[in-house]
Formats: C-alpha cells, sequence, structure tokens
C-alpha cells in the first residue's frame, strides 16, 4: 500500500514537472513578447541552476553512502549464513559418524549376544572367536567416546 502512494505521488511530481516544462516557452513567448526580455528573464534563473545542480549532486552523494551502509550489512550477514552453514555440515557429519558407530556397535551387540545364536554361526564361518569379536567391539566403543563424544 505504501508502494502505491509513493508511486503515484512520484507520477504525479513527473507529471506536473513535465507540463511545466512543456507549458513555459509557450507562457514566456506570450507574456514576453521582446526576445531581450526573454533572454533576460532566462538569466535571472542562473543561480537557481547551479543551486538545483549542487542539490542534485548532494543526492547522488547521500544515495553512495546510503548503498555503500546497505552493501556492509549485506556483507555481514552472508558471513553470518556461511559460518551457520559450515557449523551445520559439521553437525550433520558428526550425526554420520555417530550414526554409523551406532550401527556398528549395533551389530557387535547382536553378534556378542548368547540368545541370538548369530555369534557361533559367524564364529564358525569365519573361523573367529568370541575374545577377537570383544575386541573390535571395544575398540569401536573407545573410538566413539574419543573422536565424538569428546568433541562434542
Amino acid at each position: 500500500m505504501l508502494r502505491k502512494k509513493m508511486k503515484i505521488k512520484i507520477q504525479l511530481i513527473l507529471i506536473a514537472t513535465l507540463s511545466i516544462y512543456i507549458l513555459s516557452p509557450v507562457l514566456l513567448y506570450y507574456l514576453l513578447p521582446q526576445l531581450t526580455d526573454r533572454g533576460l528573464f532566462g538569466d535571472s534563473f542562473g543561480a537557481i541552476n547551479t543551486l538545483f545542480s549542487a542539490f542534485a549532486f548532494i543526492g547522488i552523494i547521500i544515495a553512495i553512502f546510503y548503498q555503500k551502509e546497505e552493501l556492509e550489512l549485506q556483507r555481514e550477514e552472508i558471513a553470518q549464513n556461511r559460518k551457520e552453514l559450515e557449523r551445520q555440515a559439521d553437525a550433520l557429519e558428526k550425526s554420520l559418524k555417530l550414526q554409523s558407530a551406532t550401527s556398528m556397535l549395533n551389530v557387535y551387540s547382536i553378534i556378542l549376544d548368547p540368545q541370538s545364536g548369530l555369534k557361533n554361526r559367524i564364529i564358525a564361518d569365519k573361523d573367529l572367536n568370541e575374545d577377537k569379536i570383544k575386541n573390535e567391539f571395544l575398540s569401536k566403543l573407545s573410538y566413539i567416546e574419543q573422536n565424538l563424544l569428546d568433541k562434542e
């Protein structure tokens, strides 16, 4: 709603300015019939022309400063977003490692469970003993403790 009102105001200002610009030569022709009178009348606005040029230049400088501030804010926001994305990537990587280690621990716990019956089949198939499986289980558990849980 605010933008629509601002757009209407800008359009009205442009229409008024163009109307004055288009009608001024016609009015001056009828109001000041002598060419020398029109020349003197135009020269009397030289100082105002310089003043408006200075205002326009100041406006450009102010716009540049505003744009510089906006760009600095944008850079800060991009840097914050980058840090947040890195933090999320680290958390995801840690979660994947923990999930992988947990899966391995689940496998070892099933193997070592006396009720599952898998222990005897795996030991028979792989020609492994129970101590070796327990050692692997403990090494995976220590890996989790050292590498994943300590870094939190």
